[in-house]
């Protein structure tokens, strides 16, 4: 499955860069549902999606390593996924991120800018929802903080509702 994965990204990127969308990920399971999750500064749409599912699809029904039952889905990632690229690490600069890093250690972050190696921000504590007000903090008082990317096993959108 790993060289139809790659396959899949060799055809899809060339198009995606064409419309100013970039490939976050490719999935394919045991039983060939095939999803590629793209996203776009600022986002994608639904019509990005299905023009890009029929672009794929020929190549998809004429591929023998591909069964003749399978399904494609081109989507988002959504908002509650990991982020894995570094576009959309970019997309977010100025929101909250949930970090764990390798170690175990979790780190709450404004991400304030962005290297092809490092995120750099602010560190902050999330904090579950309160019926009280708190106190509003100034990012002034925050403490500054960078990551590697290499150290980080995944990280979340944090989203206040």
């Amino acid at each position: 499955m790993d060289k139809l994965r790659n396959k899949i990204e060799e055809l899809m990127l060339p198009r995606l860069e064409e419309m100013d969308l970039f490939l976050v990920e490719v999935v394919i399971s045991a039983s060939y549902k095939i999803q590629i999750f793209i996203d776009g500064i600022p986002s994608v749409t639904i019509k990005q999606c299905t023009k890009l599912s029929r672009f794929i699809e020929p190549y998809l029904d004429e591929d023998p390593s591909v069964p003749e039952k399978y399904t494609l889905e081109v989507s988002s990632p959504g908002m509650m996924n990991p982020l894995r690229v570094p576009q959309q690490f970019r997309k977010r600069i100025g929101s909250t991120l949930k970090l764990t890093l390798n170690d175990g250690q979790q780190i709450d972050m404004i991400l304030k800018e962005m290297d092809e190696k490092t995120l750099t921000g602010l560190l902050t504590k999330i904090e579950a929802k309160s019926k009280r007000p708190t106190k509003e903090i100034k990012e002034e008082d925050l403490e500054a903080v960078s990551v590697d990317f290499i150290d980080i096993k995944q990280a979340l959108l944090h989203f206040n509702f």
